[in-house]
């Protein structure tokens, strides 16, 4: 019996073991968005045809310096817009160019990844992109078409590494377009 008590916390103490060294091996990152009109602004009321920009900041919760990656959005990120509860699909033109990428794994040849090193215990904003672009269209890269009258919830994950690698959950952010 005695020997299978010791055994069992042999067990134990080895998983708790195990299980801090990956906790300190994960990035001890922080994501947060918000809707704005220009970067860094944040607002959650807009009209059917503005432009909304999303920034990205992160907080490096931990003691050292974390890098991260900053490459195409297309890379990066994959939002997750609702309306009404609704899953909104992105643009045709979006969904088609990621296909394209990840399968011709273009991402490193087109563009030029650049790491960003977040100091311990800051916040920064590390990126930002566009969500909607104009009823005058500017020509920017935007995820989703023209949004319609309603309350909108958008959530984002982030790739940490340039081209693939773990990701990030931000914050959930809620908007009304009238």
């Amino acid at each position: 019996m005695s020997k299978t008590i010791i055994i069992l916390l042999g067990l134990i103490i080895a998983a708790s073991a195990q299980a801090k060294a990956q906790d300190q091996t994960k990035p001890q990152l922080n994501l947060s968005i918000t809707a704005g009109p220009a970067i860094g602004e944040s607002s959650n009321r807009f009209k059917v045809g503005d432009a909304i920009l999303i920034t990205l900041t992160m907080t490096n919760t931990a003691t050292d310096s974390q890098s991260v990656c900053l490459s195409s959005n297309l890379y990066q990120n994959l939002p997750r817009l609702t309306k009404d509860g609704q899953l909104v699909p992105i643009m045709g033109w979006t969904s088609s160019v990621r296909k394209i990428a990840k399968h011709d794994e273009t991402c490193e040849d087109i563009n030029l990844p650049e790491k960003v090193v977040l100091d311990p215990k800051a916040q920064k904003a590390v990126d930002w992109f566009v969500l909607v672009d104009s009823s005058v269209s500017t020509g920017a890269e935007a995820w989703y078409d023209a949004l319609q009258p309603g309350k909108y919830e958008l959530s984002l994950q982030r790739r940490l590494d340039c081209c693939d690698g773990p990701t990030l959950h931000s914050n959930k952010i809620t908007f009304t377009v009238e």
